[in-house]
């Protein structure tokens, strides 16, 4: 499977380390500064359970049909348009999981992808980027839950 994370701030950072770690083939589409320090120091996780390092890989958007599984949403919910065409390139048969606060984003992402492509998803975890740009975790809890919103099986 392979999954595409929209951002590697605190969140998608988070989950997206922890499933590099696990073996998970995980691609990561960034702002250049991010990226540029992510090359530089890796992905960093500060976590309750100890620290780790990854080396995260990047989207290239200069390669042509690159398919994603999963796509993971991990921006700001003011950045949704600009998130969407991001992703809208590799959004083909992916499943699109958008780690938003509110309810707002499915109305728009439902119009962009159909209803039966955008999950629900929430994330429990209290996180926060250091100046060094490593993702420190503050609380124990650290869970990621996604489903249908349909009854359509995938």
């Amino acid at each position: 499977m392979k999954i595409l994370i929209l951002g590697a701030g605190a969140i998608g950072g988070f989950f997206g380390a922890h499933l590099i770690k696990s073996g998970a083939n995980v691609t990561f589409l960034v702002r250049e500064k991010r990226k540029d320090n992510l090359k530089k120091i890796g992905l960093n996780i500060l976590g309750i359970n100890g620290q780790f390092k990854v080396n995260p890989k990047f989207l290239d958007k200069k390669l042509s049909g690159q398919h994603f599984d999963v796509i993971i949403l991990t921006n700001k919910s003011y950045d949704l348009i600009e998130a969407i065409k991001e992703i809208k390139p590799y959004v083909d048969k992916s499943v699109v999981i958008p780690l938003l606060n509110g309810m707002a984003h499915f109305d728009i992402l439902d119009n962009e992808f159909d209803k039966e492509r955008v999950f629900g998803g929430t994330a429990y975890i209290s996180t926060a980027i250091n100046d060094d740009g490593s993702i420190q975790q503050i609380t124990s809890r650290a869970s990621l839950n996604f489903g249908l919103r349909t009854k359509k099986k995938f």
